[in-house]
């Protein structure tokens, strides 16, 4: 007799507006089951697992859960049902002991105040079940962050968890974190809780999952089974039809502008690059692989343990900030350009003259004619739809990128260093920007761009610098998105491998 799956979504549809995120996924993981469900940003992993826990509703398709039709109104609907999510943004309570997190909302308590002995048992026995050992009462502010992963799991975990979603666990850990973490992982699996793993470490899923499935453009594209799989198969599968970068730019041999060295932070261990005037040099890495903090590091907007950054071979004060960054001659777009980059309520002009007010001012008053011409423009010069004083919160996202990219040609910088330059933007407004950023190039600007977008850094750059583990696992010249694919996923033989 054949086991029901634990869950299952059959042709699972999903719209937002014009964009179709989910188009008939189907997806089955039977107890005790380990699903890695991978693809690329956008290709819809997050709204099928958004739904097939309650925080999101489907248009059209079936939820079934031991081979039962459910409608899951919410989550707290999903984790009576037995299915949880753990996210990949942990969410504990620092001043709170490991078994006060684990157990939040669920504390045993005698005539309202707090059991702690018995609080504690029930919380060691979801560690127990995961096989970790933790001490209840830790404060969860003691712990590492593999040990917070466990709290976060073990919190997730029910009376009849059947099946237990997790988001990108072990992105922010080294390798012998991660590898505690997927050592929990098979424990709930070999205790018949189905998984479904999300994850961009492939040489981790390559070790873990029964079963690989791999979603592009909101459809399942291709599924493997385990243990043996084609690793380069699947790769291909993620990225869909091969594309090379654009192959009518030549080899660039001008002179270094830009150069840093061993730079190293939080999640950074040594990263070293040199961008010539007039190239365009792209980071490449998945999440958690260093290439998120190289441009705050770079321009001394992130934290940074180690390293020296040059342009044009005199040293830029990298605890100075954006500050000495700006005076050394290079801009930065950041990735959260409405938090970090624009001022909403202002206009486009107060925007895009941000960085050269000192040049714009006199002791007797701001020169808002000179202003006004040069934002003009620069509108005309980079297609922005807005005007002057068009408030700049009220521009799309394509719009909004290209004044904040107008601000630094303004201030006429020699670097342009720009981290996911076309997040949020449309098909058409992505084009605009790669166009910007090749004349910029072609006029002798030297561009560093960071990017998670793997078809985006193929189209645009000269060369490819693959992060992995916080370091340079390779450098690519004239990259193919096969090929950048590959150098991202493969396995450092000092990785610690998962038990």
């Amino acid at each position: 007799m054949s086991i029901a799956p634990a869950l299952e979504a059959i042709n699972i549809a999903k719209r937002y507006g014009g964009i179709q995120a989910l188009d008939g996924v189907s997806l089955r993981v039977l107890p005790g089951q380990i699903i890695a469900l991978l693809g690329e940003n956008g290709a819809g992993k997050s709204t099928l697992m958004k739904i097939a826990t309650g925080l999101e509703r489907p248009d059209s398709g079936e939820l079934k859960v031991d081979g039962e039709s459910v409608h899951l109104a919410n989550v707290v609907d999903a984790h009576r049902r037995g299915i949880s999510l753990v996210p990949q943004e942990l969410t504990l309570c620092d001043d709170m002991s490991v078994a006060e997190n684990i157990e939040l909302g669920n504390m045993v308590s005698r005539r309202g105040v707090l059991d702690r002995l018995a609080t504690e048992k029930s919380a060691g026995k979801k560690l127990a079940f995961l096989g970790a050992e933790l001490d209840g009462s830790t404060p969860v502010h003691d712990l590492t962050l593999a040990e917070r992963a466990f709290v976060q799991i073990a919190r997730a975990l029910a009376s009849g968890t059947r099946v237990i979603v997790l988001d990108e666990p072990t992105a922010a850990l080294s390798g012998d974190e991660a590898a505690q973490v997927v050592s929990a992982v098979k424990s709930l699996a070999s205790n018949g809780v189905g998984v479904i793993y999300i994850s961009h470490r492939l040489e981790e899923v390559y070790h873990l999952a029964d079963e690989i499935v791999v979603m592009r453009d909101g459809r399942v594209a291709r599924s493997f089974q385990g243990p043996d799989f084609d690793k380069r198969a699947v790769v291909s599968a993620m990225v869909g039809a091969l594309s090379s970068g654009d192959s009518e730019r030549s080899l660039v041999d001008g002179p270094v502008v830009l150069r840093a060295t061993r730079l190293a932070g939080r999640n950074l261990a040594d990263f070293s690059v040199e961008v010539r005037a007039g190239e365009i040099v792209a980071v490449y890495g998945v999440l958690g692989s260093g290439r998120e903090e190289v441009a705050g590091c770079i321009v001394g907007a992130s934290e940074f343990s180690n390293g020296s950054v040059t342009v044009e071979g005199q040293p830029v004060r990298l605890s100075g900030g954006m500050r000495a960054a700006k005076a050394a001659g290079m801009g930065y777009v950041p990735a959260e350009r409405r938090s970090q980059g624009l001022v909403l309520d202002q206009n486009v002009e107060f925007n895009t003259t941000l960085a050269m007010l000192p040049q714009l001012t006199t002791l007797l008053a701001f020169n808002r004619s000179k202003a006004t011409t040069l934002t003009t423009s620069l509108c005309s010069e980079l297609s922005i739809k807005g005007t002057p004083t068009s408030v700049i919160g009220t521009l799309s996202g394509g719009n909004q990128q290209k004044v904040l990219v107008a601000r630094w040609l303004a201030a006429g910088v020699r670097v342009l260093i720009m981290d996911e330059p076309t997040r949020g933007v449309d098909v058409g407004a992505k084009a605009e920007m790669y166009k910007t950023i090749r004349d910029q190039a072609a006029k002798g600007t030297a561009i560093l761009i960071c990017s998670s977008d793997l078809e985006e850094i193929c189209a645009i750059s000269d060369r490819v610098i693959v992060m992995r583990d916080g370091r340079v696992a390779a450098e690519i010249l004239h990259p193919q998105e096969i090929e950048v694919a590959v150098a991202a996923a493969s396995h450092r033989p000092t990785l610690s491998e998962p038990s």
